[in-house]
């Protein structure tokens, strides 16, 4: 790396890569106020690079595989989401958990979600497998869908479950719903770190 122009502090660096094999010129970040950007390099052994662009395309597909199944979902304690699904609580808090944001409940608190005209969604709600015990019920506008016990078998890790929301539950697919989680007596609905509604051929749950 060295520097190709000092007035501009410009730097001069040759990376290589399987697809970059010309020289990338860096700029420092003053002079892209008025410009898009993005900044990411990773790095690895050779004998790796290859391994890390098959597990790097086969995320790409799955996460690409799940967008075109996914009618709606919810980033449960992001302000801008949760005011875009109309956000309704009751003794509701939120916070973050690592990087990854969540909300819960000692009484209940709600979305409103879009079917899309799909008759048989299915609700994905992804977990923390640390808040096992807590106890609270699924409704999905004035119908209980679920009743619902996290377990204890799943350690500090994310987890997706998904509850398969039956026709009559809708009068009308087209027209938004809401999702009501509502806590027991001495419990505590969620923590939910993600609400996803699916088409009716869900992917993986892992």
């Amino acid at each position: 790396m060295r520097y190709i122009d000092y007035y501009e502090r410009a730097l001069y660096n040759h990376i290589l890569s399987s697809q970059q094999t010309s020289p990338i010129t860096l700029i420092p970040f003053f002079r892209l106020h008025d410009s898009r950007y993005t900044l990411y390099f990773g790095q690895s052994a050779p004998d790796e690079w290859q391994q890390k662009q098959q597990e790097l395309a086969q995320k790409a597909q799955m996460e690409a595989k799940l967008m075109a199944q996914t009618l709606d979902s919810v980033q449960p304690g992001e302000q801008q989401p949760e005011s875009d699904h109309f956000f309704k609580a009751s003794k509701s808090e939120a916070g973050i958990n690592g990087n990854r944001h969540w909300r819960h409940a000692q009484d209940w608190f709600s979305y409103q979600l879009d079917a899309k005209g799909e008759p048989q969604p299915i609700l994905r709600l992804t977990y923390f497998g640390l808040d096992a015990g807590r106890r609270f019920d699924i409704w999905i506008n004035d119908k209980r869908l679920a009743e619902v016990t996290l377990p204890a078998d799943k350690g500090p890790t994310f987890y997706n479950v998904d509850y398969p929301i039956p026709a009559d539950m809708l009068s009308d697919s087209t027209v938004p719903f809401r999702v009501k989680f509502v806590a027991k007596p001495g419990s505590i609905a969620g923590g939910l770190y993600e609400v996803r509604l699916l088409k009716s051929e869900p992917t993986s749950t892992q």
